[in-house]
């Protein structure tokens, strides 16, 4: 699914004026899965930082002189890694998205492909969420961009759900308590939740795009949490919690919880 030579062609080889050329575009593209393939192996198993190319080409299985035919940095490996896996994750969440009619429907197929998507490979998951932000600023930059696809995502199925006004969206942070154990994690949400109240003290209630954007980094946060402790593989018993992050900025705490069947009162006890 992340790895695939076909994602890294520079070229149709079906389009190539001799074999010879057309050879020479699969050849490459294998070199280039496999590279990135390795940055991922490895930076998943000590971290970025500490990723040499010199042990990225070996792993892979070519010469450092293959290595900077493609990539001038090991950031811009790392930077083609990312790029290739994310758009393989988002591509597996709009099928699974374009399959579902109900709006809600599309934000719980689409959280629950992510999720299987991230789950099947931990060394991917902790590239997109973690050690993508170890690289350069390109790959900060990226990572903001694969975000803001995901915020795309939630504001289209946002528009088709209706909106609710501020001082609802931000009892998204009641519930916290009942679908986490980590404070952490209540602090993330909680942070979003001030973002919004700060809005509404303003007299101006965010763009809904900006909600958006909130919700998509609280999830992504939350998401970051767990893949930093070692628990990738055990991502999708995170779907209801997720589910419920998505729909209450625009459902508000009681319609998002009640297809978890949980009360979205808010007396919910907070720690």
């Amino acid at each position: 699914m992340f790895f695939e030579a076909d994602s890294h062609l520079e070229g149709d080889p079906a389009q190539a004026q001799s074999a010879q050329e057309a050879g020479r575009l699969r050849r490459e593209a294998r070199q280039r899965a496999r590279l990135c393939e390795a940055m991922v192996r490895l930076a998943a198993a000590e971290g970025f930082g500490a990723v040499r190319v010199y042990r990225v080409a070996r792993a892979a299985g070519v010469g450092l002189s293959t290595f900077y035919k493609f990539y001038e940095s090991r950031e811009a490996c790392l930077l083609d890694a990312f790029e290739s896996c994310a758009a393989a994750t988002l591509a597996r969440v709009e099928e699974a998205v374009g399959e579902v009619s109900d709006p809600a429907g599309k934000v719980e197929a689409g959280l629950a492909a992510l999720l299987a998507g991230l789950a099947a490979d931990p060394g991917v998951a902790r590239l997109l969420l973690l050690e993508i932000r170890v690289g350069d600023g390109p790959c900060r930059e990226a990572q903001l961009r694969w975000l803001e696809r995901w915020a795309e995502l939630l504001e289209r199925a946002g528009r088709e759900l209706g909106g609710v006004d501020v001082e609802t969206a931000v009892t998204v942070e009641v519930r916290t308590g009942d679908l986490a154990d980590s404070g952490t994690r209540r602090r993330t949400l909680a942070r979003m939740a001030e973002l919004l109240e700060r809005a509404d003290a303003q007299e101006a209630a965010p763009a809904p795009h900006a909600r958006s954007r909130l919700t998509s980094g609280a999830l992504a946060t939350l998401l970051a949490l767990r893949v930093a402790r070692g628990e990738a593989v055990e991502l999708p018993a995170m779907l209801d919690e997720l589910f419920y992050v998505a729909l209450a900025p625009y459902l508000g705490a009681e319609a998002a919880a009640e297809p978890l069947g949980l009360d979205g009162g808010g007396d919910g006890e907070q720690s």
